[in-house]
């Protein structure tokens, strides 16, 4: 097929349904039945009229990664792949940025399944394993100098390979080249009036996804104070728009999964862990960090447990006095980079 049109470019959450750890690729888990039990009845009924009415404009297999543009209301982009035992799935569409198997995921699963019937290996699997033949007979230089020369063209690409950077081969982490990506993303979030349709989910699914690998590889004490700031600086970039977006708390749980996950490989000291805690839930505009004694108890023990219930009685005493007139006095606070007016 020919390349199809220009696609805008949307914010896409994928989701993943397990279908079995012993199967790999995409041809041996998805059939009919799955894309009904993934959209639902109705949405199927939708995604196979789309199919019928020949609305899957472009179609392309690459490596098991599955790409398409389905027409519609406007043409959207789709994406189908398996991996590690999971179905995961994209689309540009609204229903699709929600994380909803929607109707041009249906159309795209039956155009995939309408050219691999019988089992039949596509042209496109073929070429994919011509190119990594030949891929693999290259000398590193020569891959080096592809790889910089995609990265020229394609700046997606080269801000990928940037984050890369912030975890060394032997997984040590760059804490402030993570922070200026904390940083990019959170002013993006800020300026972005519609987030929810942007490239910021992209951005911080790459990050978090980092952090996750860090964790995982017993990345050090330095992961919680990562996870510590990427948490305050996506609090505060909340605060610029109505963050009432499912995609944005599901980013904001995993953050608290690092964090919880990152003291549990490097237990820090159980008091100042209850500092921390308490620290993070009183400045938590959006309900983080609620109940960390729960949660937290056997990180805390007995001497953090009690320094965390001090705090919250305290904190709760505090509440309890009248503010001054000095505090109840309205502030000016002054537009970033522009000083108070005399």
């Amino acid at each position: 097929m020919s390349e199809g049109p220009e696609i805008k470019e949307a914010g896409m959450t994928d989701k993943r349904k397990k279908i079995s750890s012993g199967q790999k690729g995409l041809s041996s888990i998805l059939d009919r039945g799955l894309l009904r039990s993934l959209a639902g009845e109705a949405y199927f009924k939708r995604g196979l009229k789309y199919f019928d009415q020949g609305r899957v404009l472009v179609l392309n297999e690459f490596d098991g990664n599955v790409s398409a543009i389905v027409s519609g209301s406007e043409d959207y982009a789709v994406r189908l792949r398996a991996k590690n035992g999971q179905l995961e799935y994209l689309c540009s569409c609204p229903l699709g940025v929600e994380g909803e198997f929607c109707k041009h995921c249906v159309a795209a699963g039956l155009e995939f399944l309408a050219g691999n019937k019988d089992g039949a290996k596509t042209t496109s699997e073929d070429t994919a394993g011509k190119v990594r033949e030949y891929l693999s007979g290259l000398e590193k230089s020569q891959l080096v100098e592809m790889i910089m020369e995609q990265a020229g063209n394609d700046l997606q690409f080269q801000k990928r390979l940037e984050l890369k950077l912030a975890v060394g081969p032997d997984g040590k982490v760059d804490v402030q080249l993570f922070k200026s990506f904390i940083q990019g993303v959170a002013r993006d979030l800020e300026l972005d009036d519609s987030p929810g349709a942007s490239a910021c989910y992209r951005k911080l699914d790459n990050i978090i996804g980092l952090l996750e690998g860090a964790v995982e590889n017993n990345g050090g004490p330095e992961i919680i104070e990562l996870a510590e700031y990427f948490l305050e600086e996506m609090e505060n970039a909340m605060l610029s728009f109505d963050c009432t977006d499912d995609n944005m708390f599901e980013i904001m749980d995993r953050l608290e999964d690092v964090y919880y996950e990152a003291c549990e490989k490097n237990r820090p000291d159980t008091v100042e862990l209850a500092e921390r805690l308490h620290r993070l839930g009183r400045g938590s505009l959006h309900g983080l960090f609620m109940d960390p004694d729960e949660r937290y108890a056997d990180l805390l023990g007995e001497k953090g447990l009690e320094a965390l219930r001090k705090l919250e009685q305290g904190a709760e005493h505090e509440a309890e006095v009248p503010a001054t007139e000095e505090q109840t006095k309205p502030k000016v606070i002054p537009l970033r980079g522009r000083p108070p007016e005399k």
